[in-house]
């Protein structure tokens, strides 16, 4: 049945009423989602009051108010609500809330006022930070959130946290992967979690929804091998190709250069290489050891390039849908091998100075052989690049290790031209240093050899370059640049990386060969 445009709300009105009419014997109160249906619909601020009256009135946070207060709630019915609201002591707000604030359009000052009223659950990460400035949230909003967040750990939780334990116990009780989730969240439960124990879970029937939430959630202490480099959910981070001083390989490489691919990577020096073509699409793996009957070695670096068949959605808005898709894929062709596969949350980060998705990842066997390494993917014109690592879990530190610095040091051909020398000398090296800058805050080996112009070296420069990209390349530091000055013919730019634990120096030098400047160190 249609419904003309002023009936439509009319009906709307009744059908809530009379819902909680019927809802009586069980005295559920309405949700701020429900309160804003109800006023949208035309109900009365009487009849509002009535249904709390009679339903009890709902525990809203601050965020809620602030929104019921934007739909143009009647005023009675806002301070009936507000009697139940928690007193600023235990009233809470996290990044979701402010998120959802600003896209309703709740003035800054009023955002401000409830950040600084409240309780912050958590700090925000430094990705959490990115969202907040992409979904328009103001700069005071956001540093008032980073100043007043506190840890999760001086807040009480409203419900007992789920323990590992408890998870294949739920699910074996039928118990919802939704449901689950809420109660991790709203106990702010921590997990001392290695991917090995991921893969237990799996086997013993959790649904992924919540290993995904448990991931996230992973405690600083945990310190299994297969989790080298990780870093637990709400703390200051890097990205998984940003490893630790700690995590640096101790390991020799040689450089792979696919002319036909337009890509090049570091690969280890010991390992086999292999090479499939399918058309268009290619696969170069270096492995360790023999493949066993699942396909994998005891550790191996591939690269996977495929053309796509519609390179204009090849944006880095559509990146994180092209990375799942393809995940979807593996985890497929994983199963059809017997194989369990566990992903971690897909993150955005910058290779070959491009935008790229990168993601940790385990498989397991029947037998219980378990890989564990870490899935990149990137485009290039009209291809794209899949690069992946793993290693059994029994492997040397410096195997693994060394496979994440292969992934890191991954180029494509393209995208390595020097800027074009201008009227003087000075202008001109001011533009080089910034194109060094750029080279290396986004992983652009291309670039950086264009700077460099012939090496003797070439392992070594680019194992100097994927370095160097380490010490700058986190998301809680900032490379600043001082301005050049001459010295005999050699132009020197002084830098400092900030943001670590004490600021470290970095010196250009350009000095001109051929007629032109080229990067002398670093």
């Amino acid at each position: 049945m249609k419904l003309f445009p002023i009936a439509r709300p009319l009906v709307l009105a009744t059908v809530l009423i009379a819902s909680f009419a019927s809802a009586q014997a069980t005295k559920t109160p309405p949700s701020c989602d429900e309160i804003v249906a109800l006023h949208q619909a035309g109900v009365s601020s009487e009849d509002l009051l009535g249904i709390l009256a009679t339903q009890g009135v709902p525990t809203l946070a601050a965020a809620d108010i602030a929104r019921l207060e934007k739909a143009g709630v009647n005023e009675a019915v806002i301070k009936k609500l507000k009697s139940a609201v928690p007193t600023a002591t235990t009233r809470t707000i996290g990044v979701e809330d402010v998120k959802l604030l600003a896209s309703s359009g709740v003035p800054e000052a009023q955002i401000l006022a409830l950040v600084e009223s409240a309780v912050v659950t958590a700090p925000p990460t430094a990705e959490q930070v990115l969202e907040l400035v992409r979904a328009g949230v103001p700069a005071s909003v956001i540093k008032a959130l980073r100043a007043k967040a506190v840890a999760p750990s001086t807040l009480a939780p409203a419900v007992a946290a789920p323990t590992l334990e408890d998870l294949p116990r739920l699910a074996r009780e039928g118990v919802g992967a939704d449901v689950v989730v809420k109660r991790i969240r709203e106990s702010d439960a921590r997990f001392d979690v290695n991917v090995d124990q991921l893969v237990v879970l799996t086997r013993q029937g959790v649904p992924g929804e919540v290993l995904k939430e448990v991931w996230a959630r992973r405690r600083a202490t945990t310190t299994s091998g297969n989790d080298a480099g990780t870093t637990p959910a709400g703390a200051t981070s890097t990205t998984p190709l940003t490893p630790t001083p700690e995590s640096r390989p101790v390991a020799t490489f040689s450089l792979h250069k696919e002319s036909a691919g337009g890509f090049s990577v570091l690969a280890p020096g010991d390992f086999a290489a292999r090479r499939e073509a399918r058309g268009a699409n290619a696969l170069v793996t270096f492995t360790k050891g023999e493949p066993d009957a699942t396909g994998l070695a005891d550790a191996e670096i591939s690269v996977f390039r495929y053309r796509s068949t519609a390179p204009e959605r090849l944006v880095e808005t559509n990146l994180t849908p092209i990375a799942n898709d393809f995940l979807n894929r593996l985890r497929a062709s994983y199963a059809s091998r017997k194989l369990t596969a566990v992903f971690g949350d897909p993150r955005p980060t910058r290779l070959a100075g491009r935008p790229a998705i990168v993601c940790r990842a385990s498989t397991s066997a029947a037998d219980g052989t378990v890989h564990s390494g870490e899935i990149a993917v990137t485009w290039s014109g009209d291809q794209i690049f899949v690069i992946s690592t793993a290693a059994r879990t029994d492997q040397p530190e410096n195997v693994v290790s060394g496979l994440s610095t292969c992934l890191r040091s991954f180029a494509v051909d393209a995208g390595g031209e020097r800027p074009a020398p201008a009227k003087d000398d000075a202008e001109t090296v001011a533009a080089l240093a910034e194109t060094w800058r750029t080279a290396v805050t986004s992983r652009n080996a291309a670039l950086y050899d264009a700077l460099c112009g012939d090496v003797a070296d070439a392992v070594a420069h680019r194992t100097a370059f994927t370095t160097l990209c380490d010490r700058i390349c986190h998301p809680d530091r900032r490379l600043v640049m001082e301005p050049a000055t001459s010295n005999d013919g050699v132009w020197t730019v002084p830098c400092r990386i900030l943001g670590g634990n004490q600021p470290e120096a970095v010196t250009l030098r350009f000095a001109k060969r051929d007629g032109k400047f080229v990067l002398a160190t670093p």
